[in-house]
């Protein structure tokens, strides 16, 4: 066997053996740091959807077509080039996160954030979390302390003010805080 292709062959050996070797805690920081990266992405990427799609009606409204197809090209490429359907839209989940809420409870209410996980922080409750969760991406249930619960129905995504009736047949209603409070 000639000399330079003995060398050759050890110099691929080496390479795949480095390549090979790569550290198992390696892969799990790197897995680790592109799914936080992910988590902390998705309820602004789902904001920032929202407010393309609203911007696309806005301007087809307005009959500025040129304009509206610009903004369509942002939301394809934003969502892989994949066409926008029911199924690209923010979930209920990702539509919750992305904004702070007002818990109406009659003459009385209080700021609501939720959570990635399933926790809500809800200003002037001594309370420091509060379990929620979605069902069938339109309910939204939330738990109180006591055992008590308050269920939400967005049927219609595109109206996010909605009342909820509690265990004790009590009306809340639930809307987004206002960028201006």
């Amino acid at each position: 066997m000639p000399k330079a292709l003995i060398v050759i062959v050890s110099l691929a050996s080496v390479a795949f053996a480095q390549e090979a070797e790569v550290p198992r805690e390696l892969k799990v920081l790197t897995s680790q740091h592109e799914k936080a990266v992910e988590k902390a992405l998705k309820p602004i990427t789902a904001k920032y959807l929202t407010a393309l799609k609203r911007l696309k009606a806005k301007l087809a409204k307005e009959q500025k077509l040129e304009e509206a197809l610009a903004v369509d090209a942002v939301i394809k490429e934003l969502v892989g080039g994949k066409p926008i359907g029911l199924d690209r839209n923010p979930s209920l989940e990702e539509i919750l996160m992305s904004r702070s809420w007002f818990y109406h409870t009659g003459k009385n209410g209080s700021r609501i954030v939720f959570k990635e996980g399933g926790d809500a922080k809800m200003s002037g409750t001594t309370n420091s979390v509060i379990p929620w969760e979605v069902k069938d991406n339109r309910y939204l249930t939330i738990y109180y302390q006591n055992g008590n619960s308050c269920k939400f129905d967005f049927k219609d995504l595109s109206d996010l003010s909605v009342k909820g009736i509690t265990r004790e047949k009590k009306t809340r209603t639930l809307s987004p805080v206002k960028n201006s409070e």
